[in-house]
Parts: structure tokens; sequence; C-alpha cells
């Protein structure tokens, strides 16, 4: 499980895994990773 993570020149905190998945932005629809953290961690 990546907690922090970075993108580009940004560094990320992943606070919480908890969300509907229903965005029409989500990443979750699209990959399973971003940037240096490897898998994303759900199983959703």
């Amino acid at each position: 499980m990546a907690i922090v993570y970075t993108l580009g020149r940004g560094l990320y905190v992943n606070m919480t895994n908890r969300c509907t998945c229903n965005c029409t932005f989500c990443l979750r629809n699209k990959t399973d990773h971003i940037g240096s953290a490897g898998r994303l961690l759900w199983d959703a």
C-alpha cells in the first residue's frame, strides 16, 4: 500500500482508500497505478 508517492515534481499523500469509485475522473477506472506508487491500494 502506497501512503506517499511522487508524480512528476509533486509529492502526494493517500489519506484514505474509502470512496465510491463513481467520479468521472477517477483513476481507478483507467489504471492500477500512478507515479511511483506502483499498484494502487484498492481491490474494489
